[in-house]
């Protein structure tokens, strides 16, 4: 798989949102759910490096961060983005 997969922070919830080539295909609560996002997408997750850092942007913590975002601050916006 050589294509470029970006993986955001979390969210309030836990979930990160999963992007492959400029197409949304999803949220994630984890790494299971980001394999079978790839692999609805059409791609072989189950040969996947997921630390590979030329396949994965993992924004936010890498393939094991799973901890939601913390609140909004008093201006209304998360530092996570």
């Amino acid at each position: 798989m050589a294509t470029l997969v970006t993986v955001f922070p979390p969210d309030s919830e836990g979930r990160r949102r999963v992007m492959c080539a400029g197409e949304d295909l999803g949220r994630a609560g984890s790494l299971y759910e980001v394999m079978d996002l790839l692999n609805g997408a059409g791609l072989n997750a189950a040969a996947t490096a997921f630390e590979d850092t030329d396949i994965f942007d993992w924004r936010g913590g890498g393939p094991y961060a799973w901890v939601p975002a913390p609140p909004p601050g008093p201006g209304g916006t998360s530092e996570a983005g």
